[in-house]
């Protein structure tokens, strides 16, 4: 669904352990769309495989968040192999390297916007 065609801002209350916060949520007009909705980004935008290749805790127990997709009939096939498939580090966690880390903070916050092209394989290569 389309906003108006200069933008919205939506305020939010988020609950997250206990504190309580107002968050604004910024949807951007139609020039600012064109920003981040590029060819190069397959003019759509949304989560891939690497950011989803991790444990998840679900209601009824942890399962890794791909073969749960799997598992419920997402994909054209069933999927199997989990863990030899791409996947960004936690940025907390000290047993992978910084420049990892970093680069999997970057895979999955800023590159759906600020991209030179093949952005996976540049973030996820270390230099």
């Amino acid at each position: 669904m389309l906003v108006r065609a200069e933008g919205m801002d939506e305020t939010f209350t988020i609950h997250d352990g206990g504190t309580v916060r107002t968050q604004i949520w910024h949807y951007p007009n139609r020039s600012e769309c064109q920003t981040c909705h590029t060819p190069v980004a397959g003019l759509a935008l949304g989560f891939n495989t690497p950011q989803l290749n991790r444990d998840f805790h679900y209601p009824n127990g942890t399962q890794n968040q791909v073969r749960a997709l799997s598992e419920a009939g997402y994909f054209g096939t069933n999927l199997s192999g989990f863990h030899t498939l791409p996947a960004l580090a936690n940025a907390a966690d000290r047993s992978v390297s910084l420049d990892f880390r970093v680069r999997s903070f970057l895979a999955a916050n800023c590159v759906q916007c600020h991209q030179p092209g093949e952005w996976l394989s540049a973030i996820l290569t270390p230099a």
